[in-house]
């Protein structure tokens, strides 16, 4: 169902909350956040160094945090595992960019597409 989901939210249609987001009592460690990420780069076929190493660059494998970039002095808005920035994305929630199963599913959806450059650390680690 989470990649139906994603593919709704990436035409952007609205979709009910409590259905994107992982229960609050699930607590994601690095480990977790990595070895979903392998997960989904296998299932969509993706370089699998270049994900990963791309995952730990925009947030060390870390479910929950904001970017520690700033762009004329005000803090990026850029959440969770893979960093989505909300004002780019705007059907998607703080919330569900901090849950590594819909983040993850995400990046791997739009990578498997051609859209890697969307993520600052896959354009500095691999300039084309």
């Amino acid at each position: 169902m989470l990649p139906f989901l994603v593919a709704l939210i990436m035409q952007g249609l609205p979709l009910p909350f409590s259905e994107l987001v992982a229960p609050p009592d699930k607590i994601w460690t690095q480990k977790m956040v990595k070895e979903l990420a392998i997960e989904q780069a296998e299932k969509y076929g993706l370089h699998k160094k270049r994900f990963l190493a791309t995952l730990e660059c925009e947030n060390h494998f870390n479910a929950k945090g904001q970017s520690e970039h700033y762009y004329k002095g005000k803090r990026e808005e850029s959440y969770g595992a893979v960093q989505i920035n909300l004002p780019s994305h705007p059907s998607i929630t703080k919330e569900m960019a901090e849950d590594p199963e819909f983040a993850i599913s995400f990046m791997a959806q739009k990578w498997s597409v051609g859209e890697a450059s969307l993520w600052s650390c896959y354009k500095i680690l691999f300039p084309s």
